[in-house]
């Protein structure tokens, strides 16, 4: 679990999952609160903590996390969870991040134009371009570009990077 997470929502969970027994989560004012305590009222504890895993760790990472998260709730008839449950989510999302990072890394090195990596040979090769007539000054730009995409969306696809570097090398230059 991280041991200091800079989301203050996802701070909240941390710190009441830490406590053991139950954990529940509402909406107060613009952030989301969560504690040991359940709120007035039925919480939405599953579906908050999905959106915070969503924020913090990424789409992918919270929705893995989401059907035990959903199944819990479903059985739970004031909306709290397990901080076991919680806890082990929390965990969960954080090393699904990881190892998106980790793919989207080898992806970079696939693709990229500096290191006339594989795919971005490929996807020359298709257009007709030799990989390396294009200026140093050039591949930079198309690696920052696909850096940008990986950073926004980590659990982007070869075919989608293929697809996106294709677009850049037949858009005209600025």
């Amino acid at each position: 679990m991280p041991d200091h997470p800079a989301d203050p929502s996802l701070l909240a969970f941390v710190r009441a999952a830490a406590q053991g027994g139950r954990v529940w989560a509402w909406r107060e004012d613009d952030h989301i609160a969560a504690g040991c305590q359940g709120p007035h009222g039925k919480a939405q504890t599953a579906e908050l903590l999905t959106e915070v895993l969503r924020e913090v760790f990424g789409r992918s990472a919270g929705d893995l996390a989401r059907r035990a998260l959903l199944e819990a709730a479903r059985t739970s008839p004031d909306g709290g969870l397990p901080a076991a449950l919680v806890r082990r989510v929390i965990d969960d999302a954080e090393a699904a991040r990881s190892l998106l990072q980790g793919a989207a890394f080898g992806l970079r090195l696939r693709y990229s134009a500096v290191a006339c990596g594989a795919g971005y040979k490929a996807v020359c090769t298709s257009l007709g371009i030799d990989p390396l007539a294009l200026p140093a000054e050039r591949r930079s730009e198309l690696d920052e570009a696909l850096r940008l995409q990986l950073a926004l969306e980590p659990d982007t696809d070869e075919g989608r990077l293929a697809s996106l570097l294709h677009s850049l090398l037949t858009r005209p230059l600025h």
